[in-house]
């Protein structure tokens, strides 16, 4: 299993560097909504939204269903009616009581269903325990409507979430190799100019891991 497979975010509590207030808000008092996390790749906005999701009691396996995941690319016409239509799933109970729609890269969406999905979600969220959870690399590139929809949470690649994140780092460091020190320069893992993604740092532990197993790093 990769590392960012192993250590992926369980719950709010496990995500490092952004903006969780209003997102433990919702847990505590849940509603019908739609909600974007907006940021650059990498810096955690699919495994917040699963993470969300498993707060609110939903899940997503081969028992029990609650939770579903589609990209926008594939989000089509036939899908909107799918979940929005007359056999929506949304309108069975769940034992967690609410229904998560995560919509992964939102801004690939057609503008066509853009404009549709806008108004479904509108119209039919109410009728449902149901949350629409959404990811994107660029809001700006959905129509005004849609993204006016949602309530949009920023994620930062920055400084700050990388300084949080080196923190998890060290401490998935020292559980993998039982106290070995860290390799000199690995607060620098993960950066791409201005951008820092934790993904990307843990691949390069793993690389390092695996040198260290075989006798090459010491």
């Amino acid at each position: 299993m990769r590392l960012h497979e192993k250590y992926r975010p369980r719950c709010l509590d496990d995500v490092v560097g952004q903006p969780l207030t209003p997102l433990r808000a919702l847990v505590a008092k849940p509603e019908p909504c739609c909600v974007l996390l907006e940021g650059p790749t990498g810096c955690g906005k699919t495994t917040t939204a699963y993470a969300l999701a498993h707060e609110l009691g939903c899940y997503h396996d081969a028992w029990f269903e609650s939770v579903y995941p589609v990209s926008g690319a594939r989000f089509d016409m036939a899908t909107l009616r799918y979940y929005f239509g007359p056999e929506t799933p949304f309108r069975f109970r769940t034992a967690g009581g609410w229904h998560v729609l995560l919509i992964e890269e939102l801004e690939q969406l057609h503008p066509k269903v853009q404009n549709d999905a806008k108004d479904a979600f509108e119209r039919e969220l109410n009728r449902y325990r149901c949350i629409v959870l959404a990811t994107s690399n660029n809001a700006m590139r959905l129509e005004k409507a849609l993204r006016h929809r949602f309530k949009t949470y920023t994620f930062s690649a920055g400084q700050c979430f990388a300084e949080a994140a080196c923190e998890r780092l060290a401490r998935i460091w020292q559980q993998e190799t039982g106290g070995v020190d860290l390799p000199h320069g690995w607060q620098k893992w993960g950066w791409d100019g201005d951008e820092f993604s934790l993904r990307r740092a843990l691949d390069t532990m793993q690389d390092h891991l695996t040198l260290l197993e075989q006798g090459v790093l010491v």
